[in-house]
């Protein structure tokens, strides 16, 4: 036992003790800080700095150089649906000419976006990595300048013979005003929501974003094109809500919040880089870029030809983004050395911050006389209201991504009743309501969630006032974990709800569109609006449901052909389904999944013909690739360019789409035979770069491996890595039958819903011929493009080829496909990425066939009413012995 003295002692002694203060919770901030003479400050100290957060001073803790400590992220973000082929290469070939400056700085990565970012090369501190990756962009690929060939071939249309006039010229403007600015709110949004996926970390961030840039105002050059001043004058009016002002400064700013430095690369006015001093030497593992000496004799490079009319302010954009960001544009490949010599010399700044819990002004000044400084103008919460706005738009536009946490909601009378089905509450949660304004803008509100406001019932419950609009989109955010769910709720008001009760009959347009469905009096699900099968654009959808005794209902889905689009969790069953009125033939499905885990569904076959009426109700769907004479794929075309054709008869097109960004489901058929004993390794690297790489996490892959006979080794996965895992496993051994492997591949793909595609590899040993046959009537059926990439060194150099690769053409070109001949030591990456640049270009049109009957080979063709462009798809399709009326899937449950 201590003595009485020491115990006082030690008490008296912890009294004095003074309490832990509490951690200063701060922030950092890249500063370039530069003298009167455009040098940068010597020994700067924390005095030398003062910020402010939206107009409230700040603590400065200190002031410190980059370097390994706080190393830069690099990330080269290549927008190609927004750059031309001369931006691209141009500022792939300026980066890579700077690799070794920018390893010793920090990491590096590379990002293509097609629409959908892709890793090309993961981060990186090797120099070599870098040099290889931007030099492969430089050599290979192409920018597709989508916004200015959209303008030339409207400049193109007003120059011919039928070119439109009056209110058909004013529908063609409005409809290309429309298609500029939704492309460029889907480039933008794939920007914002891949820098929200990444981790908020400590340090300094760099995006070099490869990009032509656009016009904030899209209809300006098209409105010029009328010449009529009063039909100039009418229009105007309409268009005038696809500005992009507020997309600008949104984009701008939450780039800014999320703490990037952005470097925007408009580049494409300059010359290509010397294309000579470049040049790829393949390894066993990846090939490699490196630089060659030029020779003193140099040839003249031929002149380009001119391109499509330049845009009117492209850089206008890409300036506010630098701006915000404390960046700068880089209008040239000179520019770029210099640029990073400043990022070099940037300092870290911690300064005293509270959490935000909205964007604020960030302000950065240097107390030294006639210096400068350059910093980010704002900052923000961890997940700030552009990125909330842009989940919003892609929830609207019937995006697939619901977030993290399982949202469900329904607003009745002026009430919006929320949950969340996780096992915790959600601490600190913030509502997001978002309601569509105007043809690209929305209109949000926020709200903070308290723990203590949750109902017994585990819902919250929130006043909100009807809506202008249709549609509710709910969104509730865990801002300290970064986390978020939402969906598209549907308003219907109580009177409305009686009002159809009182009635009892389906509303005229229904009633009008076809036959009432019957009474039901079952058990299980059953979908029992819309009552006609009919509808498009936002479609009321009300399920009834009825359980068994004592089971329980966990969940009912709702899907939209196989496509996720609701969940609900307790009555009433009502939920407003987006159908595209451009593709409204589809399936129209909800499943009711029990407690005791058995599930009850029901389906019904929507916008079909009308009973009795003689119509092949089989849509026929075709996927069309378009190229021009240079054989590259053209996007941005309309329903009116096509002409379809079925045994020589023209066909009204009944829905019409632009496929390449639907989820694609992509079958994988490799070669490993005893004969790829010495090829196998460098086509297991193409075909794992493109399951990497190349798709994008929507889509899916599978694998078969033959050589004798076919196996499948992985069915279809959206993980595309444990694909690119099987791939590597491969081994050469046996024989060889690509014709039952492709027959094979295509069974396993023709169940699948979605978009698909095979792309199979093949050392060309003329084994299995015997196949050919039932394997092109397999393929023909099938309706799948087929790739076929064969080994043939007499094709490969254009001499004449046997009747084996004649076979494999007629084959590809059947389905639409495309096979290709190449040499054995041919790198096989450059044609998967054509291939990919394909199947990302795609157009879907489909049509009820006029003939009826019969079960004759039907050939289809499909033509483009422009000069230079052609049409591929398959040749033509085998009907059913039987036209199809309109069905249902489990009528009463199952």
């Amino acid at each position: 036992m201590l003595p009485l003295t020491l115990l006082l002692a030690q008490v008296l002694f912890s009294q004095s003790l003074p309490a832990s203060p509490a951690p200063v919770p701060e922030a950092g901030v890249a500063v370039e800080a530069l003298n009167p003479k455009g040098e940068p400050l010597r020994n700067p100290k924390a005095e030398d700095f003062t910020v402010s957060e939206g107009g409230e001073p700040r603590q400065v803790l200190g002031v410190e150089p980059l370097g390994e400590a706080k190393p830069w992220r690099f990330v080269i973000y290549v927008d190609r649906v927004l750059s031309g082929t001369r931006t691209v290469r141009g500022a792939a070939g300026a980066l890579a000419a700077r690799s070794e400056d920018l390893v010793k700085m920090g990491t590096v990565e590379v990002i293509v976006a097609e629409p959908e970012p892709m890793v090309v090369l993961p981060p990186t501190r090797d120099p070599k990595a870098v040099d290889e990756a931007l030099s492969r962009l430089l050599l290979t690929s192409d920018g597709r300048d989508d916004l200015r060939v959209a303008r030339q071939r409207f400049a193109e249309e007003l120059g011919e013979p039928t070119a439109p006039k009056g209110e058909d010229l004013a529908e063609r403007v409005e409809e290309a005003v429309d298609f500029e600015a939704r492309l460029i709110g889907t480039q933008q949004d794939l920007l914002l929501g891949w820098l929200a996926e990444q981790e908020k970390e400590e340090g300094p961030r760099a995006l070099f974003l490869v990009s032509d840039g656009f016009d904030r105002d899209p209809a300006e050059l098209y409105l010029s094109r009328i010449s009529d001043a009063g039909a100039r004058a009418a229009l105007a009016p309409a268009l005038a809500g696809y500005r992009l002002d507020t997309t600008v400064d949104e984009v701008a700013r939450t780039t800014a919040e999320l703490g990037w430095t952005a470097l925007p690369m408009p580049v494409g006015d300059e010359k290509l880089p010397e294309l000579r001093r470049w040049r790829v030497t393949p390894s066993e593992e990846v090939p490699i870029a490196v630089t060659v000496p030029l020779g003193k004799r140099k040839k003249k490079e031929p002149e380009a030809p001119p391109g499509p009319p330049l845009l009117l302010n492209p850089k206008e954009p890409l300036q506010r983004l630098a701006e915000a960001t404390g960046g700068e544009l880089l209008a040239g490949a000179l520019a770029v050395p210099a640029a990073i010599a400043r990022l070099r010399s940037r300092l870290w700044l911690r300064y005293e911050s509270p959490l935000p819990v909205e964007a604020r002004a960030l302000e950065v000044r240097s107390a030294v006389a006639e210096s400068k400084v350059k910093a980010r103008q704002w900052t923000g919460p961890a997940i700030p209201q552009g990125i909330a706005a842009m989940r919003a738009r892609r929830l609207l536009s019937g995006g697939d991504d619901f977030g993290e946490l399982p949202v469900s909601s329904t607003w009745q009378d002026g009430v919006l009743e929320v949950r969340v089905e996780t096992p915790e509450p959600v601490p600190g949660a913030r509502l997001t309501l978002a309601i569509p304004a105007g043809a690209v803008g929305l209109t949000l509100s926020h709200r903070d969630l308290a723990s203590a406001e949750v109902t017994e019932d585990g819902a919250w419950r929130v006043p909100v006032p009807e809506p202008e609009g249709e549609r509710l989109v709910v969104m509730v955010e865990d801002p300290a974990r970064a986390l978020w769910g939402g969906e598209v709720v549907a308003v219907r008001t109580a009177e409305a709800a009686d009002a159809e009760a009182a009635v009892g009959e389906p509303a005229a347009d229904e009633a009008s569109a076809g036959p009432a469905r019957a009474a039901w009096a079952g058990k299980g699900v059953r979908i029992v609006r819309p009552a006609s099968g009919k509808g498009t654009g936002p479609v009321d959808v009300e399920v009834e449901l009825r359980l068994p005794p004592g089971r329980r209902l966990d969940r009912l889905e709702l899907y939209w052909n196989d496509q996720l689009t609701a969940t609900l969790y307790k009555p009433p069953f009502l939920r407003r389904v987006p159908i595209p009125p451009d593709r409204p033939v589809g399936t129209l499905k909800a499943v009711a999944s029990l407690d005791d885990g058995s599930r009850v569904e029901d389906a019904v076959l929507m916008n079909s013909s009308v009973l009795g009426e003689r119509v092949d109700v089989r849509l026929v769907e075709l996927f069309v690739v378009v190229t021009d004479k240079a054989g590259k794929p053209v996007r941005g075309l309309s329903r009116g360019d096509f002409r379809l054709l079925q045994d020589g008869r023209e066909q009204s097109i009944a829905s019409f789409d632009e496929a390449g960004d639907f989820p694609l489901t992509l079958g994988l058929a490799m070669d490993s035979s005893a004969s790829m004993f010495v090829k196998l390794p460098g086509v297991q690297v193409a075909a794992e770069s493109l399951l990497r790489q190349g798709l994008s996490k929507k889509d899916s892959a599978l694998l078969v491996d033959f050589d004798s006979e076919p196996r499948l080794l992985i069915g279809p996965t959206r993980d595309l890595a444990a694909v690119a895992g099987v791939v590597e496993t491969l081994t050469a051994d046996g024989g060889s039958d690509l014709f039952e492997a492709i027959t094979f591949s295509l069974g396993q793909l023709r169940n699948i819903p979605g978009r698909k595609a095979l792309v199979a590899y093949s050392d060309g040993v003329e084994e299995g011929e015997g196949g050919y046959r039932s394997c092109l009537r397999a393929a023909r059926q099938s309706g799948i493009p087929v790739y076929l990439i064969v080994t043939n060194p007499q094709a490969a150099r254009g001499e004449p080829v046997g009747s084996y690769a004649g076979q494999l053409d007629k084959l590809a070109a059947a389905t639409g496909g495309k096979a290709y001949f190449v040499l054995p030591s041919q790198d096989l990456s450059q044609i998967y990425d054509e291939i990919l640049r394909e199947l990302r270009s795609q157009y879907l049109l489909a049509f009820y066939p006029k003939e009826n009957g019969g079960e004759a080979w039907r050939s289809v063709d499909v033509e483009v009413r422009k000069p230079g462009f052609q049409a591929r798809t398959l040749s033509g399709y085998e009907p059913e012995a039987a036209p199809r009326g309109p069905r249902r899937v489990g009528e009463g449950g199952r």
